[in-house]
């Protein structure tokens, strides 16, 4: 019951990832539309590229967190005899 416990509590799809995605996209769009010569289109690419980078290196570490609770989760079950109190072979 604590690991549905702890699934449920996990962090696995953080709120307004999409919006904050499309709102990247679209500001990137803008001021590649809005820029007058290549070094501005360069900078406001290698922004947008940043702040992705960014984003994927938090996912990366909410992922590596929501794993590391889960497997101390499961090795608390099966230190505990969890798997010996219910189940018969």
């Amino acid at each position: 019951m604590a690991a549905l416990t702890a699934l449920a509590h996990a962090d696995i799809y953080p709120t307004g990832d999409f919006r904050l995605k499309s709102n990247s996209v679209s500001n990137c769009r803008k001021k590649l539309t809005d820029a007058h010569s290549v070094p501005d289109a360069v900078a406001a690419y290698q922004e947008w590229v940043n702040d992705e980078m960014g984003a994927r290196a938090e996912d990366a570490r909410l992922l590596m967190s929501n794993g590391q609770k889960f497997m101390d989760t499961t090795s608390r079950f099966l230190s505990s005899g969890w798997t010996n109190a219910g189940m018969t072979t």
